[in-house]
């Protein structure tokens, strides 16, 4: 197996509270993925000449499609404090095999606890929200008030582009006149830089595609959508 240290990461993860108000502990508990899908949302409107308002958009008819690649990255992470108890049970029972008395166990127990968890977010009635796929695209519906569709598609690497066919499905159907599509993936951690590396799939080189040179692809975190609308609707 060969491992890489090449990938594109992410460093603004933050909720854009500025143009998005919602309640600080809600934001708290917001998926990185989520924020980014909302900042792209919102950057991809703001591209459009002229704006979606200036055109009298009817927001029964705009809608959404968003190709990811669950789970995302809060999910893992409250896995992982839920699923503490369980590791917790083992070390239990491994101090106590090995002799340790009560209090010493106990001690151990508190101190690896405190440290496992100090980096993790507690677990709120926010929390499932703030990292489920669907609440994603249904977060922009709803600071933009879009009545039409809002869906997030999940088919590997072609996520984004099985999302703008959807989308121009809508559109060529007379479904929707304005359909924002695109993709996001924010869960690159270890754990899936392993499992592709696991196959091969990961370059350790860099990004050489249909090139002899290449030895796999370099993957990246990121989110990317698109206003699309029918041409004879586009056109001044």
């Amino acid at each position: 197996m060969n491992y890489t240290d090449l990938a594109g990461y992410v460093v603004n993860a933050e909720w854009p509270q500025s143009l998005v108000r919602v309640p600080p502990k809600v934001a708290a508990q917001i998926d990185r993925g989520q924020c980014w899908v909302m900042r792209a949302s919102l950057a991809a409107l703001a591209d459009m000449m002229p704006g979606p308002q200036a055109v009298g958009v009817d927001k029964r008819r705009a809608g959404l499609v968003v190709g990811y690649l669950p789970p995302l990255e809060r999910e893992f992470q409250t896995q992982a404090r839920v699923y503490y108890a369980e590791f917790a049970q083992r070390l239990s029972k491994q101090l106590e095999r090995h002799g340790f008395s009560a209090a010493a166990a106990e001690k151990i127990l508190a101190q690896t606890e405190a440290a496992y968890k100090q980096d993790l977010p507690t677990i709120t009635e926010d929390t499932l929200l703030g990292y489920m796929g669907s609440i994603t695209a249904a977060r922009v519906a709803q600071h933009l008030d879009w009545q039409g569709p809002s869906l997030m598609i999940e088919s590997a690497c072609a996520s984004s582009l099985a999302a703008l066919d959807l989308a121009m499905q809508h559109l060529r159907s007379g479904a929707c006149d304005l359909m924002l599509a695109g993709g996001m993936y924010a869960s690159l951690g270890v754990d899936a830089l392993s499992q592709c590396c696991s196959f091969g799939g990961l370059s350790t080189q860099g990004s050489f595609p249909f090139d002899a040179r290449a030895d796999g692809y370099v993957t990246a975190e990121g989110a990317a959508l698109v206003a699309l609308k029918r041409l004879s609707d586009a056109e001044p």
